[in-house]
């Protein structure tokens, strides 16, 4: 029997989703086996592999604009999306179009043989089947979840980032840094290029590094930065620094972005004014993401605590005596608790919500959280769009609004909220 295959994306999307009960399955057979099969292990570009807890859409970000700014051709595939899909493969920052995709997934779809994959493995494949097609110089893989049995894997990187290590998926990775880290180090391949953006790496990372002999730099032990006043300085594992304009993007992430620029020069040639244009225009919308009005709107998808530690600071920088409204949702397999108490201390008025996805926390979810947390009693509104609506109401002129708690949760205001498209991200 011949099954009708989708011919848009939103088709492509659903058929993808509901092939199988089990959305998630980490392994690198079966998605080795067809990548082989169609000749996509090797991508004929220069390979960045970025993993971390936190941190790796901006590095991702600040790469793909330094390259594009050089006038190579930069392929970047990340995960997940704010508001469309076609958001995780660009090229020179443009996301895909429709007619690439659908015929990507089509291929993918008719060569897969009696493989069975996942929606992020056919998503993948996808990815470097559209790389492969356009023969770019370098091409940008964020990893998904992980990293040693992640998707992305499959494929050997010339150079490998770690960005930080920290607690999220422990269901998943691990319940300590040691295993999580192991986990993040499976991007590691031997005699290759290796940055750890953070400081005290877990031994398990330096142990990997040494066993596979990588040519290491960690923050602040080979290379570091620092800020004055609007100025980031960055010290390079040479001895030299390149001083910029305060980027868009975390310092932590630009300073490893000109670290593996500068690591993978021989491959790919740069100037130190492409580095520097390059991290000014970087932009990693929904991390900290600006927006003023007669309010001052926050949009942040932290979703696990060190995350929600970072955007605790950006709203102490911008309160001074204006209330603080804060429109939280998450899912279930997060820290809500964690999220809830980290942010606290700054919040004046909460404004709870669910989210309409199978991984959600649940009403009771959120009621435990809250009350466990910060002894809160809470009604949920229906969706984050909802509460940010009542959040707009009730604040007066100056006051900040602040939205965080996952993808879904920005994605629901950005998408039906009518903001300003001059955002400001701020670090």
């Amino acid at each position: 029997m011949t099954v009708q295959l989708p011919t848009s994306v939103n088709e492509w999307l659903y058929f993808l989703e509901h092939r199988h009960a089990d959305v998630m399955q980490l392994g690198l057979e079966r998605v080795s086996r067809v990548a082989k099969a169609l000749n996509l292990l090797e991508t004929g570009s220069t390979v960045i592999t970025v993993a971390g807890t936190n941190g790796k859409g901006s590095t991702v970000a600040a790469l793909e604009s330094i390259y594009t700014q050089a006038g190579y051709k930069v392929g970047a595939y990340t995960s997940p999306h704010l508001i469309y899909f076609n958001e995780r493969i660009r090229i020179n920052s443009v996301p895909v179009d429709d007619e690439r995709l659908c015929e990507a997934f089509s291929y993918i779809e008719h060569h897969r043989g009696d493989t069975d994959l996942t929606y992020f493995e056919v998503a993948t494949l996808a990815s470097l089947w559209i790389f492969k097609q356009l023969r770019l110089d370098v091409v940008l893989l964020e990893v998904g979840l992980g990293g040693r049995l992640d998707a992305t894997n499959i494929v050997d990187a010339d150079l490998a980032v770690i960005t930080t290590i920290d607690y999220d998926h422990q269901s998943v990775l691990g319940d300590t840094i040691e295993a999580i880290g192991y986990e993040k180090a499976g991007i590691l391949r031997p005699n290759q290029r290796f940055i750890y953006a953070d400081i005290n790496p877990p031994h398990c990372i330096l142990e990997r590094s040494l066993e596979l002999n990588t040519s290491f730099h960690c923050l602040g032990t080979h290379y570091d930065f620092h800020v004055t006043d609007d100025t980031l300085v960055i010290k390079l594992y040479d001895g030299s620094n390149i001083s910029l304009a305060m980027p868009s993007i975390h310092p932590q992430s630009a300073a490893a972005s000109v670290v593996a620029s500068k690591l993978i020069e021989p491959n790919l040639p740069l100037t130190t004014d492409h580095i520097i244009s390059g991290i000014n225009l970087a932009r990693n919308l929904g991390r900290t993401t600006l927006i003023k009005t007669d309010k001052i709107i926050l949009l942040d998808v932290a979703h696990n605590v060190q995350a929600a530690r970072y955007l605790s600071n950006v709203v102490k920088q911008l309160k001074s005596n204006q209330q603080v409204h804060c429109v939280f949702a998450a899912l279930n397999d997060k820290d809500v608790c964690g999220l809830i108490d980290t942010m606290n201390h700054l919040v004046d008025i909460w404004y709870p919500a669910l989210l309409d996805t199978s991984r959600a926390a649940t009403a009771k979810d959120m009621e435990q959280a809250f009350a466990k947390a910060i002894n809160l009693g809470i009604i949920c509104y229906n969706c984050p769009f909802e509460a940010y609506q009542s959040a707009l109401k009730r604040a007066v002129k100056g006051d900040i609004i602040v939205v965080f708690g996952s993808f879904f949760t920005v994605s629901s205001v950005m998408t039906h909220a009518k903001l300003p498209i001059q955002e400001e991200v701020i670090v």
